[in-house]
């Protein structure tokens, strides 16, 4: 069974509230290559990644409409089958290691055009207001009172999370570049779980 399959589910709703991404799914051998690199330099994280993904956008949504998703899937198809090159780890957050991608003009546009969700996005969340402990960045913090994640927009940082753990993670010294080429299986929408990990990847059908 596919990655992109594993943990997938139908769901007949016509609208959508909670935690919801758009994502970018490798091929299989960047997923088992994302999965043992995990293991290898944080085997004792907290969350290892089980469903290896680039977030386009991420937010809590509130009555986000399945036809909405639909269209922008639609959209997002040209990307299917393209190459893109992880190039570098480093810790975000103190909590998160990452494998960040080289952003491309395609993959940016990708994402903006994923921000037109954003009027979907929980008023109550655009409020928050990111512990200290985060240590984001001011154009971060500027991310999440507008998007609703301090990864969009003018500070859309492309990656694919390796590992996350709430105590805090480190890189092993020496250990910094890292360039690998992976494909892109599918653009897919996805509930979130706790740490930015997929939970479910929601196939939605075709009359919703």
């Amino acid at each position: 069974m596919s990655e992109s399959s594993r943990l997938e589910q139908l769901e007949q709703k016509e609208y959508f509230s909670g935690p919801y991404a758009i994502v970018i799914i490798p091929d299989a051998n960047t997923n088992d290559r994302v999965r043992s690199l995990g293991r290898q330099l944080a085997p004792n994280a907290e969350f290892p990644t089980e469903i290896p993904h680039v977030t386009l956008f991420q937010a809590q949504v509130t009555d986000l409409p399945a036809k909405e998703v639909q269209k922008l899937l639609k959209e997002l198809e040209n990307l299917h089958g393209r190459q893109f090159d992880l190039y570098k780890l480093e810790i975000f957050a103190n909590q998160y290691l990452f494998w960040d991608l080289k952003n491309t003009p395609q993959l940016q546009q990708a994402h903006e055009a994923t921000l037109q969700l954003v009027k979907y996005v929980d008023p109550e969340k655009l409020k928050f207001a990111p512990h200290a402990s985060l240590k984001l960045t001011e154009k971060q913090t500027e991310s999440v009172k507008k998007y609703g994640h301090p990864l969009s927009g003018d500070a859309y940082l492309p990656h694919i999370t390796l590992a996350a753990d709430s105590k805090g993670l480190s890189l092993p010294g020496g250990i910094n570049e890292l360039p690998y080429q992976f494909t892109v299986e599918s653009c897919r929408f996805s509930e979130m779980g706790k740490n930015g990990r997929v939970e479910n990847l929601i196939e939605i059908p075709s009359n919703s």
